[in-house]
């Protein structure tokens, strides 16, 4: 029985873009059969060149099962071949043609928002003028025909600079025209998210970026990156046809390619149509043995001529024009290159080796990196060495003698740099040491449950040939691939109200109890935590008996957790530990209550009373609040004994990666591990930074907004620039010199970094409160004086007469006192918050039930968190700070489920000043996170000295 589908049922599975794709196939005509099987649908689909099979089983829509010969299909992911048979599908039953609508089976895709650079600041006005170079590869035909072609890209400025993608300073603004911006946007999708120089694309993928640049577009070869093709109606001649869709031999047009050697000799070498008969020709032939080498080369009109001439010269081959080969006659010498360089000649130049070489080369063997996995008490035992059983003295010996190679018996072993680079590389990052360049062989380590999935993908990642263990694939393979998770036991009521990715969420913590693991589930603010959280304590009573849970929270969220408890899981018996009226003892607990939920502060005090107990399962809500691991809060959690144990935060890193550290100290003791005492240098650091994000990231599981909830209402984000009139700019202006001195007298002065750090913060702090208000500084100024001030009052005003509800976050109280004062004077109803407010729920709740509340001013740090105020859609944000995720989480509380209208974030920035230059420092500080989360999870940066100094300085 096939299963019924309708537009949410697939964008569930999919995705919306997906969906788009899969409407695409399905109108092109493009799916060629598909066919129900019980549950399970299959069918072919037409693409360029290629048939896809998808086989989509469907008997559970949570934990649906994908396999495809596509890309995303051979990752288990459903791709938008098996969508395009389920739209089919639908479209082919018989109350297709009758206009029945309750099938949906007409599925109407929102237009895709124009593509933007994600990674960059855009300025039409304030950037600096830039375009994008596109460099092909001297090999472009052959890498054509294989549908990998690597392709370098470049920035330009207009300067006539020339960088590397990555390179590129993202702390500072730039220009570039429509196209480009278009080009850069598709390059960051090309490389998950990331400008990046090098990529390998298809010949689709390149053929698009042709169109799109189309006639204007700077197009060169990477051998003569300066010199520009020529384009001839939009096309450059040759290079399009080598990009058709087809995977028959192509014939392209005779292109000119220069080469370095080429622009030497002068000789310009032209790329000869592929036909059977001169295949042969254009292959570099090998012959040889032990003692010495004879290379052929192919004919001048094959691009790799050069690269393989320029090669052999390195190596001091010699031409020998009686035969036109080039020779290599020492023994020595033949090795060390084979041991560099057969491999390039066989899979790169696919070069032919003659008979004879094959012959007397046959006892000539490669070291491979050879891993051997045995079971042992605790986990697995890992063998890390060199096929035939190398060890590190005779490996050692042979190198400091210059020797890539040694004799074995009967065999010659080849030292293969690449193999010793790979050795040397798993050899760090197993042990969690950056050693030197010294090469481990023989190792013997222990890989305990949560190595399993870090280890794996360092294995795969540098390629190493080895077998995981059935037990170890099933232990790793559902927190790698989440479609492969069991489905939790949660009590069916909450069940049948949960979204899907909330019991995918559900799931994934109930694998990680099961096999004795931890994480941090970091979902992006408003897609509901606290009820996957509340749903896995069901499954834990339901499925396995367990006795008392656990959660730990700030003090202003007790009472919020108690009350989701009480409405997602009525069932359950309820402690609230916290206040003064709390009891003094716990011997009651265990047969009382099935769950317990205290502060973090409370925690600290009562900690003997929560020692005292074996929890079933230990929550940790906004989990930054042990991102020190020496405060009290984040010790006293540590020492908690609890069967499962699970972090919730949408910003698990707040001021550098390494606060993961103390967060893993909770959840995994000792898995991972900070640089060691005197680690100084830059790369190093950065070494262990990427060892933290790399083992780290395999227990964070992130899913932001338009992943999950599709159907969520837009969110748009707005900066308004505010002007300081004459007297607002003189008193800024005397400030910040004032500042200046004061911080560069310090310096002369010999104090530390940290005392000149903290008198910096207090003068910054001066800045802010002038932009803000003046009368923050000077109370007997008059009002109109801050610019800030009038918009917001324009804004406000705006907001009312158009039937909008607005939030409005500070950092500074006084602020919110001022602006509350300003409200009163008018008349105009309010709510508020600050860290005095005691019940901040119910003043929430009095906004959100009251529509004729149109303002609620909210302190950042008391009401930036656990607060659902979907009752407003215009966030005001009237001063900035330089961790961007802090407003993130404040905007959130009005954009999360349960938003039914475009919700609109307004940040007010007086131009010229330190505000401004927070703008662009919150850009450069996201580097360090784009590779752990997704788009907002990596807003977060640390304040250094050097900053502080900046924001001090002058404006330009």
């Amino acid at each position: 029985m096939q299963v019924e589908l309708n537009r949410d049922i697939l964008v569930d599975l999919g995705g919306w873009a997906v969906l788009k794709e899969a409407r695409g196939i399905v109108d092109g005509g493009r799916v060629k059969y598909h066919a129900w099987e019980n549950k399970l649908l299959t069918g072919e689909v037409v693409g360029a060149g290629q048939s896809f099979f998808p086989r989509l089983n469907l008997r559970s829509l949570t934990f649906a099962e994908n396999r495809c010969n596509c890309m995303m299909g051979r990752r288990g992911n459903v791709c938008a071949h098996a969508i395009a048979l389920c739209l089919a599908s639908m479209e082919s039953k018989p109350e297709a043609t009758s206009g029945g609508s309750e099938s949906e089976l007409v599925v109407e895709v929102e237009p895709e928002p124009p593509l933007k650079i994600e990674s960059l600041v855009m300025s039409a006005s304030k950037g600096i003028p830039a375009r994008f170079i596109l460099l092909l590869p001297p090999n472009l035909v052959e890498a054509a025909k294989k549908d990998r072609i690597s392709l370098r890209v470049e920035m330009e400025m207009a300067s006539g600079s020339r960088h590397l993608l990555q390179q590129v300073d993202r702390g500072r603004a730039y220009c570039l025209d429509e196209t480009d911006q278009q080009l850069g946007a598709k390059i960051e999708r090309l490389c998950g998210g990331k400008l990046h120089s090098m990529m390998q694309v298809s010949r689709a993928q390149l053929r698009e970026m042709l169109t799109l640049v189309s006639g204007k577009g700077f197009v060169g070869w990477l051998k003569q990156p300066k010199q520009a093709m020529t384009w001839v109606d939009g096309q450059i001649p040759g290079v399009d046809r080598m990009l058709v869709e087809s995977e028959a031999t192509v014939e392209p047009e005779k292109v000119t390619v220069k080469s370095s050697i080429a622009s030497r000799t002068g000789r310009r070498p032209q790329l000869a149509a592929s036909s059977p008969s001169s295949e042969r020709s254009k292959r570099v032939k090998v012959d040889g043995s032990p003692h010495y080498l004879a290379i052929e080369l192919p004919s001048r009109e094959d691009p790799s001529h050069f690269e393989v001439l320029e090669l052999l010269k390195q190596w001091r081959f010699k031409l020998e024009p009686s035969n036109g080969k080039w020779w290599l006659r020492d023994s020595h010498h033949v090795m060390n290159f084979l041991a560099d360089h057969w491999d390039v000649f066989k899979k790169q130049y696919q070069a032919e080796f003659s008979k004879n070489f094959e012959s007397r080369l046959s006892q000539v063997k490669k070291l491979e990196v050879k891993v051997d996995i045995e079971p042992s008490k605790d986990g697995y035992e890992v063998n890390l060495g060199l096929s035939g059983d190398v060890s590190s003295n005779e490996l050692n010996l042979q190198l400091a003698k210059g020797r890539r190679f040694f004799q074995k018996g009967d065999e010659t072993l080849l030292i293969d740099k690449k193999q010793l680079q790979v050795l040397e590389n798993l050899s760090s990052k197993l042990l969690g040491i950056k050693t030197d360049h010294q090469s481990r062989v023989g190792m013997r380590l222990n890989a305990s449950s949560h190595d399993l999935c870090d280890w794996e993908d360092l294995l795969n990642d540098n390629g190493v040939d080895w077998a995981a263990p059935e037990d170890w694939k099933l232990r790793s393979e559902a927190i790698r691939n989440l479609s492969k998770l069991a489905e939790a036991p949660v009590e069916l009521n909450l069940n049948d109200r949960l979204r899907l990715y909330q019991k995918i969420g559900t799931a994934w913590m109930h694998h990680l109890y099961r096999h004795q693991l931890a994480g941090i589930l970091a979902d992006e603010m408003g897609l509901g935590k606290t009820v996957q959280a509340i749903a896995m304590i069901t499954a834990l009573k339901k499925s396995e008996n367990e006795g008392l849970a656990l959660v730990v929270c700030p003090a202003g969220l007790v009472g919020n957790w108690l009350r989701e408890l009480r409405q997602f899981a009525p069932q359950l018996r309820l402690y609230g530990h916290h206040g003064p009226e709390r009891e003094s003892t716990s011997e009651s607990w265990d047969s009382d209550y099935d769950v317990i939920v205290t502060s973090y502060s409370t925690l600290s005090r009562d900690n003997e009373m929560f020692r005292d107990h074996e929890w079933s399962a230990i929550f940790g809500d906004e989990a930054q609040h042990i991102k020190n691991r020496r405060t009290q809060h984040a010790k006293s959690l540590k020492l908690l004994r609890g069967k499962g144990r699970f972090l919730l935060t949408g910003t698990p890193i707040e001021n550098s990666i390494e606060d993961l550290v103390s967060l893993f100290e909770f959840l995994m003791p000792g898995y991972l591990k900070k640089a060691p005492a005197g680690t100084t240098h830059p790369d190093d650091r950065h070494w262990y930074r990427e060892r933290i994000r790399e083992r780290a990231s395999h227990y964070i599981l992130r899913r932001t907004k338009k992943q999950v909830a599709p159907e969520l209402p837009e969110k748009l984000d707005q900066v308004i620039y505010c002007d300081m009139d004459q007297s607002q700019r003189a008193m800024y202006e005397g400030f910040r010199r004032d500042s200046s001195l004061a911080i560069e007298k310090l310096e002369s002065s010999g104090v530390s970094e940290g005392a000149i750090k903290m008198a910096a913060f207090t003068e910054l702090l001066r800045l802010r409160q002038i932009c803000a208000d003046p009368r923050l500084l000077k109370p007997e100024l008059d009002g109109n004086l801050s610019c800030k001030l009038g918009v917001f009052k324009e804004l406000l005003q705006e907001s009312i007469d158009g039937g909008h509800r607005m939030l409005v976050f500070s950092q500074f109280v006084s602020v919110l006192q001022l602006l509350k004062q300003e409200l009163q004077s008018q008349g105009i109803p309010l709510a508020y918050i600050d860290g005095k407010v005691r019940d901040r729920l119910a003043e929430a709740d009095r906004f959100n039930n009251d529509d004729s509340i149109p303002v609620f001013l909210i302190s950042l740090k008391a009401g930036g968190t656990g607060l659902n105020l979907t009752g407003a859609d215009t966030v005001v944000h009237f001063d900035p700070w330089w961790n961007p995720a802090v407003e993130a989480q404040a905007t959130d509380r009005a954009h999360r489920i349960g938003q039914t209208r475009k919700v609109t974030s307004i940040r007010l920035i007086v131009s010229g000043t330190v505000e401004e230059k927070v703008q662009m420092m919150q850009h450069k500080k996201r580097k360090e996170l784009e590779a752990l989360f997704d788009e907002s999870a990596s807003l977060t940066g640390k304040l250094e000295l050097t900053d502080v100094k900046s924001l001090l300085a002058a404006t330009d």
